[in-house]
């Protein structure tokens, strides 16, 4: 016991000395890879050395079966973790375009968090887009790209999925650079810069509330200083669907708007609608009365008291314990009395 103690504070002494210096250089494992590219990277295979005439830097790979291996224990090992994104169910839909701070367009969105965040613009909104940096130099400019990025992850998804004429995009720039600014586009054609400059000691969320705020009053404006808006109702009415990416996880809500939208009344209704669609209406009222209707009897039921006539009269024997399942047949068939049970199996 002293020894396999004594391994174990050897073995958490040389862990621990080999994550040391990772953590001083600020060397990060790479971040796990979100849906189906998760398993994509399979390992070059490196034991493997082929010689003679069938050399090449092609002829090193893995074979499909290893992949398949590998891709098994990787996507388990994901799954333990709780880092594994399901995305069969999304497999038809348009992907989501992958760039630096459009993170929040790839995740799977809970219906309970869009539901929270019923944000509306304006209609003849068409675009907004939101750009900031990747470094900043001074604390206010760092304040102003978290505030950004909250803006891009916490409000455009919701924007585009409860409008669905709305195209969203967030982008971090690989520069330096203190202000980071929402672009918002118009159907007409029109568009408007709005900065983001926070107060200094101000809350990220506040901020991120700000900023919300101005984009919504600035899609207002623009829709209502729209010139010509017959053509703007057509160009909306043409404009196909852009949340079409967005990845939802409709919960406990039900997959079809039929589903989702069962708890509300609907009041604008056609009568053959709310007529209650059953099959063979009368037989199922006639069997919640307990009565015939003095209808003939279904040629099922002659059958079923024949062959249960045909088994009141065969004997009731089963053979003995040595060649019982060879000879019975059926399980439902092999018949014996017990239990004071006179003929049938099931009662």
């Amino acid at each position: 016991m002293q020894l396999f103690s004594a391994h174990r504070g050897a073995l958490a002494r040389s862990t621990a000395a080999l994550q040391t210096p990772a953590r001083s250089f600020g060397a990060h494992a790479t971040r796990l890879l979100l849906g189906l590219e998760q398993v994509q990277d399979v390992p070059t295979s490196t034991d493997r050395k082929p010689t003679g005439m069938h050399r090449g830097p092609g002829k090193r790979q893995t074979a499909p079966k290893e992949a398949a291996q590998y891709q098994f224990i990787r996507k388990w090992d994901l799954q333990m973790r709780e880092t594994w994104d399901e995305l069969e169910p999304f497999k038809g839909l348009p992907k989501p375009k992958a760039q630096f701070g459009n993170e929040a367009a790839e995740v799977i969105w809970p219906y309970v968090l869009l539901l929270e965040n019923v944000i509306k613009v304006h209609p003849y909104t068409k675009s907004i887009y939101v750009y900031y940096s990747q470094r900043q130099s001074t604390p206010l400019g760092k304040l102003a790209a978290q505030v950004a990025k909250r803006v891009s992850q916490a409000y455009l998804i919701p924007i585009t999925f409860h409008n669905s004429q709305v195209y969203v995009e967030a982008e971090m720039l690989l520069e330096y650079s203190e202000t980071p600014w929402v672009v918002v586009n118009c159907l007409d054609g029109t568009h408007k810069l709005i900065p983001v400059k926070p107060q200094a000691g101000q809350t990220v969320k506040a901020g991120a509330e700000e900023v919300l705020d101005d984009i919504v009053s600035a899609c207002n404006n623009m829709g209502n200083a729209v010139k010509n808006p017959k053509e703007v109702m057509q160009v909306l009415g043409e404009r196909p669907l852009q949340n079409q990416y967005v990845r939802v996880n409709y919960q406990w809500y039900g997959d079809t708007p039929e589903e989702r939208m069962s708890h509300l009344v609907k009041w604008d209704y056609e009568p053959e609608e709310v007529v209650p669609q059953l099959r063979n209406r009368t037989q199922h009222v006639l069997d919640w009365m307990n009565y015939d209707g003095q209808l003939p009897t279904h040629n099922s039921v002659r059958v079923n008291i024949h062959r249960e006539a045909a088994r009141m009269r065969k004997p009731n024997i089963s053979a003995g314990p040595k060649t019982f399942f060879n000879s019975s047949g059926s399980r439902a068939n092999a018949r014996t009395a017990r239990f004071n049970n006179s003929r049938s199996p099931q009662s």
